[in-house]
């Protein structure tokens, strides 16, 4: 028989890879803008900088 937790850490895996999928589609989607704005001469890429500040999520189990 199945406990509580193997179910609970069995759907937060699924949540995890759903989350690093939607990451890398962004990450994909903004290199693919970047390289058509390049491409187009709208941009150059030199000097190029992102903030990548983070802040805590509260969350509760």
């Amino acid at each position: 028989m199945f406990s509580a937790n193997a179910i609970d850490f069995s759907s937060r895996m699924q949540l995890a890879v759903q989350v690093n999928a939607i990451t890398h589609l962004f990450r994909w989607l903004f290199n693919e803008v970047l390289r058509r704005c390049m491409a187009a001469g709208l941009v150059k890429g030199e000097g190029f900088a992102v903030d990548r500040n983070a802040t805590q999520a509260k969350h509760r189990y």
